[in-house]
């Protein structure tokens, strides 16, 4: 449903953050995405899916940036803030226009 509200606002480069991998919760999530982004005819890349348990989540935002990422599906209740706090404060993004 997150995925396919992305799709609908014409999204076309957006990452997809999870928990860790083990969580049921969070392998659901990324079935949907994956789902919803094979059904719109968009290949699914790898290096835009990141687990909370997969490393520096900055590294990730700010490569996702440098790809032409344009919107994220944050699934890590825990990491939210941080996520918020790297892409407004650190690399200067404006949420909700920039991504």
């Amino acid at each position: 449903m997150s995925t396919r509200h992305l799709l609908d606002y014409g999204h076309r480069k957006f990452a997809f953050i999870g928990g860790r991998k083990e969580e049921w919760g969070g392998k659901q999530r990324l079935l949907g995405y994956e789902k919803a982004m094979n059904d719109a005819g968009i290949a699914v890349r790898p290096e835009w899916v990141f687990h909370a348990d997969g490393g520096n989540v900055f590294d990730a935002l700010r490569n996702w940036l440098s790809e032409g990422v344009t919107g994220l599906l944050n699934f890590n209740e825990d990491g939210v803030a941080e996520t918020l706090h790297i892409l407004s404060n650190v690399l200067c993004r404006r949420i909700g226009a920039d991504i």
